[in-house]
C-alpha cells in the first residue's frame, strides 16, 4: 500500500472588496489570499485493505455524503482526466479548519487532493492543467496549488504573487457559526464605485513602514451585512482592537476573524480574552519583515 500524507493550510483575507456581478453568476472580487498555520491533515492510501472504490473519510464528520466533498469531486477529476488504473484510493481528512469560517478548508483540501494524486501517480500534469481543474471545483481553489501571498482577481482565479510575510503573530478566532458563501454573495449590497480599486499589495508593503495604513485602508465588503446578522463578530473583532492589534477583520464572507499582533504578548492577552471561543494562534514567521 502507497501512502502520502500532505497539509492543507487555511487562508485569510487581507482585504475583500466585491467589484461586480459577473454575466455568470459568479462576482469579480480584489481581495488578497494568504497563508496562515492552521491546517487539515490529508492521509492518501493507495489500494488499502478491503476497499475496491474511491473514499473519502473526514474526522470529525462535516456531514456531508462524500460524493459532495470537494476533496472527492477533485480526485474523481483527475484521476478520469488521467486515466488512473487504479481507482482503490482512500482518502483521510483531519478536520481542523472549521466550515463556513472563510478559511477555505474545503478548497484547500480539494488543491491538496490534486497535488498529492499527481505525486503519488507521478502523473505528467503541468500546473496550468491543475488550475484548469481546480477552476471547476471553486473560484480559490487555484491559490492552494501554490505556496505564498497572492493578489487575487477575476472571480478569484487570477492570482500575482508578490513577495510579502506577514510581519505579525496572527490570531484566528472561530466563533461556532457557519456562514454560507451563498447566502453573502446572496444579500452583498454592490455600490457603484467611482474610484479605481484600491491597490492591496502595495498597502501591504507600504505598511511596513506606516503600520497605521492596516486598519485605515484594508476593509472587507461583507463585513456591514455579516455583523448585522451577527455583532458578536463585531465584539470579537473589537476585543481585538482593544487588545492592540494593528488589523483585525472577518476572513472572506465566513464567520472567522482573526488579527494581527506585533507583541506575541498582546496577542495571547487577546487569546485568553476570547477563550470561550475556539482559537488559533499563529507565530511570527521567521525572516521577518523589518517594521518601521
Amino acid at each position: 500500500m502507497n501512502t502520502l500524507q500532505l497539509y492543507a493550510y487555511a487562508k485569510i483575507n487581507i482585504g475583500l472588496e466585491i467589484l461586480n456581478k459577473r454575466t455568470d453568476g459568479y462576482h469579480n472580487i480584489n481581495t488578497v489570499f494568504s497563508r496562515i498555520c492552521l491546517s487539515d491533515l490529508i492521509t492518501i492510501n493507495e489500494n488499502p485493505a478491503n476497499l475496491s472504490n474511491l473514499q473519502i473519510e473526514c474526522t470529525p464528520s462535516i456531514g456531508i455524503p462524500q460524493e459532495q466533498n470537494l476533496a472527492y469531486i477533485a480526485a474523481k477529476l483527475l484521476l478520469e482526466k488521467y486515466n488512473v488504473q487504479s481507482k482503490n484510493i482512500q482518502i483521510l481528512i483531519r478536520k481542523e479548519i472549521p466550515s463556513g469560517a472563510g478559511l477555505g478548508g474545503g478548497s484547500s483540501d480539494a488543491a491538496t487532493v490534486l497535488s498529492g494524486l499527481v505525486k503519488l501517480f507521478d502523473l505528467p500534469a503541468q500546473i496550468n492543467e491543475l488550475k484548469s481543474l481546480a477552476i471547476q471545483l471553486g473560484s480559490d481553489v487555484p491559490y492552494f496549488l501554490s505556496e505564498g501571498i497572492a493578489v487575487a482577481s477575476g472571480r478569484g482565479e487570477i492570482l500575482d504573487y508578490f513577495d510579502y510575510k506577514i510581519p505579525y503573530h496572527i490570531l484566528i478566532v472561530t466563533p461556532d457559526i457557519h456562514i454560507s458563501t451563498k447566502w453573502a454573495y446572496e444579500n452583498i449590497k454592490i455600490e457603484k464605485k467611482n474610484n479605481p480599486p484600491p491597490n492591496f499589495k502595495q498597502i501591504l508593503l507600504d505598511s511596513l513602514r506606516n503600520k497605521q495604513i492596516l486598519k485605515e485602508q484594508i476593509f472587507n465588503d461583507f463585513e456591514s451585512i455579516v455583523y448585522a446578522r451577527h455583532p458578536e463578530l463585531a465584539s470579537v473583532k473589537e476585543t481585538m482592537y482593544k487588545n492592540k492589534a494593528v488589523l483585525a477583520q472577518l476572513s472572506g464572507s465566513g464567520s472567522a476573524i482573526y488579527g494581527f499582533f506585533e507583541s506575541l504578548q498582546d496577542a495571547e492577552t487577546a487569546k485568553s480574552t476570547l477563550k470561550h471561543y475556539q482559537t488559533y494562534l499563529c507565530p511570527l514567521p521567521k525572516n521577518k519583515h523589518k517594521i518601521k
